[in-house]
């Protein structure tokens, strides 16, 4: 049988949803996934080595599994290719006849073209998807697991066309799946048949028909045993296949045959999962591409997975090390679970070997430990579950920080590697058993643009591409480079900023262009809002080709409160200029000192001032005699250099006190006391001195006394 096939096609996968198609227990819910690079083909290749992101490794096995199913249920699946049929590179074109037949139907109703980009799958590209799921890998965020996907069972297709043939393919017994995964139709018509473990049953029996000394059940279930042969098969298929007959078993074997191990390793994955609502792959595009994104702050889970094979024996202690990369991650809490007595890696429980630790938490704030996860059973899985936070922003600035893992003892079988490098003594596994799961941590309030490859623009974009005409990083000088040629070219930050209005105050930029001195914009807004002029800020830049470091104070905008999650540079605010580039070498939120406040002009700030208002009174000022506290020490005029003389009353603080007019002084008879002559010429004069005017005199020495005690105060 001749089968269709090329390198690339879309894998969809479903979520149910109470709006979408009701939920069947037969299958698992996956979500969309684009295939990618497939990987490197050699003689003897397996399917456990197959590399790269695209299941079109496995394509000369699947050719063999679709004849298979045939051969188990003659005219069961049927190509749907022809006229109205443009398919996917990797698409296999086959579907149960019934769904078949309508889709042949919807394509003459509506006497067009439709684009394929998935159909019926094989276990062996559902047991890829699933193992690249479970490792973090190729952008997965939902695989359903060998032998539980829809499209395994030829009722399936996937069509980015979907909005254009909805309506008609509905019309012909076609489920569209709803928003949740947009490109994919289920065929709910009459006509099928319970394909379901089918696409098991056909490996098992391809599998038995070229291992006549090795069997397995052909039950149609997928357990350990099916998985270890699966891992075995070769990507091009084998031998027999089609429907001849198996050979014979070997009429004379050894007597009392020892059974061959085939699934006696042990392995341990590290994979990040999936944080709910937020793609893998925030940046599917430049250096960051194909690795787990997280945001600045954010919290989400990693997992160090150590599994034993099926066919070797119980362990004791397994022992292995974890290390998580500073600054940029860190460890908040962690739990030991196992998948016993299932073994499907699926049902997960608290291990007993977590309580052992009572309460003690190797994972708290540490970069790296060891810990004791229990003795494992013959296919039992363990694992690690941390949870982590992003706490420093790592673009371009570390190669991808990771949580690395590493068996440190199997009793045995393998150690002791105390650490990543550590050279191992015993070593019966034939391989160094250590893993790791690499992510990026992206900005949220800072973009240093440090990144390797030109697309590395770290999730900023243009807010209308009539503005410029190319933006990239440069990765020379590691600037966001904008090419303006319009009067409204504009920059705006990923998606996923966050900026704390309480906390930050504005914006640094390190810019440079070559126009000469120009005006800029910053807007901003906060989270519901839009970018409007009220909320926005003007910066000046010299323009003359050199980097120039710039402060954009935001904090007394009206608008620059709560949450700011938008955020956009205008470089020209005005008409541009004949060069055109301008260059962002970085851009961060930022806290800014206090504003100060200085009335008066005197570089003294108000806080400190005693009166702003005064240029001339702040702290250590100079007296300068005036009745006035110049140098603000609560005091007027307190300086040496203000003499009695030269003293003035102080209006501001007390009342000036009148001089009265001094008595004549006392004299003896005969002498003129006012200076006048005769002496003794006042009529009545007794010539004698009173003692009420001695008294008075005392009285004016005191006055005086006084006064000079009040100047010498100030």
């Amino acid at each position: 049988m001749s089968l269709q096939r090329s390198a690339w096609f879309s894998l969809t996968v479903v979520v149910m949803t109470s709006c979408g198609m009701p939920e069947d227990d037969r299958y698992d819910p996956e979500t969309h996934f684009e295939e990618g690079e497939i990987g490197v083909i050699y003689q003897g290749l397996t399917v456990e080595n197959a590399t790269g992101c695209s299941t079109s490794i496995v394509a000369g096995l699947s050719e063999q599994l679709i004849e298979e199913i045939n051969c188990l249920r003659p005219d069961t699946l049927a190509n749907y290719s022809g006229s109205g049929v443009s398919n996917g590179s990797a698409v296999w074109p086959y579907l149960q006849t019934a769904a078949k037949n309508a889709l042949r139907q919807a394509i003459n109703d509506r006497n067009d073209t439709i684009s394929i980009n998935s159909a019926l799958r094989t276990l062996a590209q559902q047991y890829l998807l699933y193992r690249w799921y479970q490792n973090g890998q190729c952008g997965i965020g939902l695989a359903a697991r060998p032998g539980r996907s829809r499209h395994e069972s030829g009722l399936a297709i996937d069509t980015s066309e979907y909005s254009s043939w909805r309506a008609t393919l509905e019309n012909r017994g076609w489920d569209w799946y709803g928003s949740d995964d947009t490109v994919h139709f289920d065929y709910e018509g009459s006509g099928t048949v319970d394909l379901s473990g089918l696409s098991v049953k056909a490996f098992q029996r391809l599998w038995n028909r070229n291992h006549p000394n090795d069997q397995i059940d052909e039950d149609g279930l997928y357990g350990p045993q099916t998985e270890s042969r699966l891992r075995q098969s070769p990507v091009e298929g084998f031998q027999v296949h089609g429907c001849q007959p198996a050979p014979e078993p070997d009429p004379q074997p050894d007597p009392d045959p020892q059974p061959q191990p085939t699934d006696d390793k042990m392995e341990i994955k590290v994979r990040w999962i999936t944080i709910s609502g937020q793609e893998r792959d925030l940046i599917a595009d430049g250096s960051s591409a194909g690795i787990f994104d997280v945001t600045q702050g954010q919290s989400f889970e990693g997992v160090l997975e150590v599994r034993n094979g099926v066919d070797r024996p119980a362990t004791d202690d397994v022992q292995v090390g974890f290390w998580l990369e500073r600054p940029y991650l860190r460890a908040t809490s962690w739990i030991i679970e196992t998948d016993h007595p299932v073994h499907d890696g699926q049902t997960w429980v608290r291990a007993d070997a977590h309580d052992a630790f009572a309460g003690v938490n190797p994972a708290q704030d540490a970069a790296a430990g060891i810990v004791t996860v229990g003795v494992m059973q013959p296919g039992e899985r363990r694992r690690i579950r941390f949870t982590v936070v992003a706490d420093r922003y790592s673009y371009g600035l570390a190669h991808h920080p990771d949580l690395r893992g590493w068996i440190k003892h199997v009793g045995n079988y393998y150690g002791e590697q105390s650490d990543w490098n550590d050279a191992v003594e015993v070593n019966n596994a034939g391989e160094v058993l250590r893993h790791f799961g690499q992510l990026d941590v992206l900005g949220t309030r800072e973009w240093q643009f440090e990144g390797t490859e030109a697309t590395d623009v770290e999730g900023w974009h243009g807010c209308g591409w009539t503005g410029f005409d190319e933006l990239k990083v440069d990765v020379t000088t590691h600037a966001l480079s904008i090419h303006a040629v319009g009067d409204d070219s504009c920059v705006v930050a990923p998606t996923w900023t966050r900026i704390d209005a309480s906390t930050f105050d504005g914006v640094t930029l390190r810019v440079r262009h070559h126009d000469g001195a120009r005006t800029g914009r910053i807007y901003f807004h906060a989270e519901g809002a839009a970018f409007a002029q009220e909320n926005s800020a003007a910066f000046e830049t010299v323009g003359n080709g050199e980097f120039e470091d710039l402060t954009v104070d935001l904090r007394e905008l009206t608008g620059w409160s709560g949450v700011i999650t938008g955020l956009r540079v205008d470089p020209f605010d005005g008409p541009v200029g004949s060069n055109g580039w301008f260059d962002v070498d970085g851009i961060r939120a930022v806290t800014l000192d206090p504003l100060v406040v200085d009335a008066d002009g005197d570089g003294v700030p108000a806080d400190t001032d005693c009166n702003d208002n005064d240029s001339a009174v702040f702290p250590n000022a100079p007296e300068t005699c005036d009745g006035v506290d110049n140098d603000c020490d609560l005091s007027a005029d307190n300086d040496p250099s203000c003499t009695p003389d030269e003293e003035v009353p102080e209006e501001n603080n007390e009342p000036e006190v009148p001089e009265p007019e001094a008595p004549a002084t006392p004299v003896g008879p005969g002498e003129d006391s006012e200076g006048s002559a005769p002496a003794d010429n006042a009529q009545g004069c007794t010539c004698a001195v009173p003692r009420a005017d001695v008294s008075g005199l005392a009285a004016w020495v005191v006055m005086g006394m006084a006064m000079a005690r009040r100047w010498r105060r100030g």
